[in-house]
């Protein structure tokens, strides 16, 4: 079988891969998946259906082997979902349908009960579409597990199905998340790189999904790397006290003094470098527990891009827009 473009479907012999009759037309708009029950006797195809009123909507549509229309169609998933993946389990009784969409309820994997080709209420909700969805084969040595691949997330979920055998039916248990990447301590980072003319901008510089905005037109070359979170970056530098009083446990800096820093940091703070102080900060009992993404007023990891100096006037005011005084970016 071959999933086709306009929602049709073609059935192909075994022998030779040869066509069998003409494409079946599923009346939907897009087919973007199907698997076959394991003992290949029926297909399950996912649908993108339209209608003039509501808009877009989700179908599987269940063929037996050959057919040339469905013997039964399995609807009433949320409004706003759209099947993305298909697979059946190793015992043929149940198929997992994972959606995608713009509705509230997207991003979860259904449950089909195949005896009776009706939805089940019960859902698994890996935190994003996954057009990856994988099930142990029913001969394997270790235990039955499903594995689901988030669109937007670095990282590999692990599942165990077996809730979904009890009565009544629960969603499979979630076992481990697992973040992919080389391992250890790294962080993602992302670079849109001013080469040439063009120019773009990243919103956020460390998610493993970022969309990219043109700013100018022009090649803009980006680049992703995993870096040793415990060590500064190319672009950064670190405010930090003398190894011998930061290993003292009791010691404490005053808000007052980190303040002074920071306006120490303001005045004389160079272009194109991200200064942090996170180590410092720990033993500032106000802000000890914040992160590196706090406001850049507490923690300045602010991105000096532009030389403009304020005016010797008017001493900056922190609390003020940094945009009145110099150029930066987060």
């Amino acid at each position: 079988m071959v999933l086709l473009d306009g929602g049709r479907i073609q059935w192909l012999d075994r022998p030779g891969l040869a066509l069998r009759n003409d494409p079946v037309d599923t009346g939907a708009v897009d087919t973007p998946a199907a698997v076959f029950s394991p003992d290949g006797t029926r297909l399950y195809v996912a649908c993108v259906l339209e209608a003039p009123t509501t808009g877009r909507s989700g179908a599987v549509q269940r063929y037996a082997a050959g057919a040339r229309a469905p013997e039964a169609t399995i609807d009433r998933f949320p409004r706003g979902t759209l099947p993305v993946a298909l697979r059946t389990a190793p015992n043929a009784a149940f198929v997992y349908v994972a959606t995608a969409g713009n509705g509230i309820a997207t991003g979860r994997v259904h449950l089909i009960d195949a005896a009776t080709g009706t939805l089940l209420p019960t859902v698994f909700a890996p935190g994003g579409a996954c057009p990856a969805l994988a099930l142990s084969p029913g001969a394997a040595r270790y235990r039955p597990c499903v594995l689901a691949a988030p669109r937007h997330e670095a990282a590999l979920l692990l599942a165990d199905p077996a809730p979904v055998t009890e009565t009544p039916a629960r969603p499979p248990r979630l076992v481990s998340r697992r973040p992919l990447g080389p391992g250890g301590e790294q962080e993602l980072v992302w670079w849109a790189l001013p080469e040439g003319p063009g120019l773009a901008e990243l919103p956020s510089t460390n998610r493993p999904f970022v969309p990219c905005k043109g700013m100018a037109p022009g090649l803009v070359p980006l680049r992703a790397g995993d870096f040793d979170a415990n060590r500064l970056r190319p672009h950064q530098c670190e405010v930090r006290l003398d190894p011998r009083l930061e290993a003292l446990p009791d010691l404490r800096v005053s808000k007052d003094r980190y303040d002074l820093l920071l306006n120490i940091l303001n005045w004389f703070h160079p272009v194109g470098v991200e200064i942090r102080t996170r180590r410092l900060r720990r033993h500032v009992p106000e802000l000890s527990g914040a992160d590196d993404d706090s406001t850049p007023a507490y923690t300045f990891p602010t991105y000096r891009t532009a030389d403009r100096h304020p005016s010797r006037l008017t001493h900056p005011d922190k609390d003020k827009d940094k945009d009145d005084d110099i150029s930066v970016r987060p």
